[in-house]
């Protein structure tokens, strides 16, 4: 269901001095990867890893330099409108929304953007406000959610058009110990157990990786240094401080 060989990524950014040569940042150095039908890949890595910019080859938004994409089967670059059909989309710091409209308001519109059968929207919306315990909220301005609310209706409208695929990126964010539980429930039983979807979670919290992924891949500056079934957190959490040359790039403590 998901595909990545040999991608690399770099970017170019220039700095104070408009002479001299713009720097070269390399964000993927020949990844590959693959997902299969009904599995949860972990993303994880520190910050400037690499996890946003794969994520972003993966919905069309950024182009490799080379390298292959797929998903569902099609091509990331020459067929990107099948892509985006393919799969839902939920990020950490969800600014897509539209905040003076309500949540029913913003799940109608994305149904409609997504070419839903106009007949089927309403129930649709309804039974995904009801399922992420959003329906006493339903016509509330989405400018007066929480964090926790605004991440709840991303991930209802990131399944609102059944996707094969499901692109995650921090899902847990803003969820208390409770939601962050059943959201680990949500996940694999529901999505994954019973609609067969393949899911790509990026995540820095390790508990959840290990908890939810059948696999997990370790990104470190573009390069992939782990991919396979992880034995707990704490090999996670192990292999993160190895990429980093011992402690990492920690607060000091003198």
């Amino acid at each position: 269901m998901l595909s990545i060989v040999e991608v690399c990524k770099s970017f170019q950014s220039s700095g104070m001095n408009p002479f001299a040569r713009p720097k070269v940042t390399r964000a993927l150095d020949h990844v590959s990867l693959d997902a299969r039908a009904g599995e949860i890949v972990a993303l994880v890595g520190r910050n400037g890893a690499g996890k946003s910019t794969l994520m972003k080859i993966l919905c069309t938004v950024v182009t490799p330099d080379s390298g292959q994409a797929t998903v569902n089967g099609y091509d990331a670059v020459r067929q990107a409108a099948a892509v985006r059909r393919s799969i839902g989309l939920a990020g950490g710091d969800e600014r897509s929304f539209y905040w003076r409209l309500s949540a029913r308001q913003n799940l109608h519109l994305f149904a409609v953007l997504q070419n839903m059968p106009l007949k089927d929207i309403k129930p649709r919306v309804d039974e995904l406000l009801d399922r992420f315990g959003l329906a006493d909220k339903a016509d509330v301005a989405f400018r007066n959610f929480s964090t926790g609310m605004k991440q709840r209706l991303a991930l209802a409208r990131s399944i609102m058009h059944n996707p094969r695929v499901l692109l995650l990126d921090e899902p847990n964010k803003g969820l208390d110990p409770l939601l962050q539980d059943s959201l680990k429930e949500f996940l694999t039983k529901e999505l994954v157990e019973r609609r067969g979807m393949t899911l790509l979670v990026a995540t820095h919290d390790l508990d959840m990786a290990a908890a939810v992924a059948h696999r997990a891949a370790l990104l470190d500056k573009g390069r992939l240094l782990f991919f396979g079934k992880p034995d707990g957190p704490e090999h996670l959490r192990a292999l993160l401080k190895e990429a980093a040359g011992g402690n990492g790039d920690g607060f000091s403590m003198t």
